[in-house]
């Protein structure tokens, strides 16, 4: 009996030093190609600066003047300003956020309906794996802007 339970606890064991492992591999790798790391380098640079766009700017990006309309790079406007007198730089970091909060809704929302939707049809196969399948080859053939003027 205590050979059974020693013997799980250390399957338990491989089965943790082999997640750590695979974590490790994924690390080495990731810091192996250089563009990569690049890639990841950027992404987390844009949500770092999405989330403390306050700190980085002062300007409101909603706030319209006349008297900046179109003005280049400059101390008061780092990216200058648009047709509307707005600063360039304060939109793009409070855009940032939205972009962010959508891509990441969007993510969640796909993840849930497509474990949702394999858990299903691996459990009752047959019938429902076939159709979601068919389902699936008809959206993935299908470019998406095709779509969006057939649903226009």
């Amino acid at each position: 009996m205590t050979e059974a339970v020693s013997g799980s606890v250390g399957t338990a064991t491989d089965v943790g030093q082999e997640i750590a492992a695979a974590r490790g591999q994924l690390a080495r790798r990731m810091l192996r190609n250089p563009l990569g790391l690049l890639a990841l380098t950027v992404l987390a640079l844009i949500v770092l600066a999405a989330v403390f766009a306050p700190l980085l700017t002062s300007a409101n990006p909603n706030a319209a003047s006349v008297l900046n309309v179109l003005q280049s790079l400059g101390a008061g406007h780092l990216l200058g300003t648009d047709g509307a007198g707005r600063d360039v730089w304060a939109r793009l970091l409070y855009g940032a956020r939205y972009t962010l909060a959508g891509a990441l809704l969007a993510t969640a929302v796909a993840s849930a309906i497509g474990i949702t939707a394999g858990l299903v049809a691996g459990y009752y196969g047959k019938w429902f794996e076939s159709a979601s399948s068919w389902v699936t080859n008809v959206l993935m053939a299908l470019p998406g802007i095709v779509v969006l003027l057939a649903a226009r």
